[in-house]
């Protein structure tokens, strides 16, 4: 089992969505990589030869060629995420009967609505969408679609994250739980950033602001206050993303008022920490916080709490 992720199509291609839904509708994949005449395009060797002399650049494998050679090879029962309006989340499956086949629709007729220029869609395979809940949607997906990509890749996972999307796929109210190791890649950037507070609050005696979480910057996710007047914030980050020295620097040139008023900077990041620690600056790790979080489950919100209930 390999679980992919798929961006179906861009804003400039498909600007009111229109392709997304198409595709959610008629279950079904597609990687896009369109051109203008697609008359003379009758097979699958056929698009090679088209795509390849409009995508191909220079000597290295192009993203074309990465997304061809990924929708040729996913198997049956394999799982693709693909996300629509930046908020719904949908988990893919490939059924037996799926294969591999040039678009030839031109125009559908979908709930009275036109769906011009499918030929955008290029090739296309069957495969079967759910809708999943946001809050059951895993960090490590909603951080993947985050920036630019490939359209079609391969996701990094393990057998926790595995086992997960297919209890998620599956009916989890019937279905027996998942028994995880890891809940890492399951945890999203509020998650983080939930656990860090309530441990500051908890173990070092801090107390939040709340409404910096809405009006700082991107530098931090919110400021805490001790009750001596000791200043704090935090910066999460989820995926592969890091929190490196020059950020810190950043932060501290935007908050710190002089050497006797300076913040105390906390992160906590899934990648491994690229922080040179000291007196103000701390990185708390993820398994310190999962062992806070099962430590004291009564103050921990309920989505945490679910995948808490998943570990061995």
């Amino acid at each position: 089992m390999t679980v992919y992720k798929l961006k179906l199509f861009t804003k400039r291609a498909d600007a009111d969505g229109q392709l997304k839904e198409y595709c959610l509708k008629k279950n079904i994949m597609a990687i896009g990589f369109y051109f203008d005449d697609c008359t003379a395009v009758k097979t699958i060797q056929d698009y090679y030869n088209k795509a390849i002399k409009e995508y191909k650049k220079g000597s290295k494998k192009s993203s074309f060629e990465t997304c061809f050679d990924y929708i040729n090879n996913i198997k049956e029962n394999d799982y693709i995420w693909t996300q629509k309006n930046g908020i719904s989340y949908y988990l893919g499956k490939i059924p037996l009967t799926s294969t591999v086949r040039v678009n030839k629709t031109t125009q559908e007729t979908i709930d009275n609505n036109d769906y011009k220029n499918l030929n955008w869609l290029g090739l296309i395979r069957e495969c079967n969408w759910k809708k999943i809940a946001f809050d059951d949607v895993p960090g490590q997906v909603i951080s993947g679609f985050v920036g630019t990509s490939i359209t079609l890749n391969k996701m990094n996972t393990n057998d926790d994250f595995n086992q997960y999307c297919a209890w998620l796929y599956n009916d989890q109210n019937t279905e027996e739980s998942p028994q995880i190791n890891d809940i890492k890649s399951l945890l999203h950037s509020d998650d983080l950033e939930d656990l860090l507070g309530l441990y500051l609050q908890k173990e070092k005696n801090y107390y939040i602001i709340p409404s910096t979480n809405k009006t700082s910057t991107k530098l931090i996710e919110y400021e805490l206050r001790g009750k001596n007047d000791e200043k704090a914030c935090v910066q999460c980050k989820i995926g592969k993303e890091v929190v490196n020295d020059n950020m810190i620097q950043e932060i501290r040139k935007n908050f710190d008022k002089g050497e006797k008023d300076k913040y105390n900077i906390y992160i906590s990041t899934i990648a491994n920490s690229q922080i040179k620690e000291n007196d103000n600056t701390k990185f708390i790790s993820v398994e310190t916080l999962i062992k806070f979080a099962k430590d004291n489950q009564t103050i921990i919100p309920t989505r945490i709490q679910n995948y808490l209930s998943f570990m061995k």
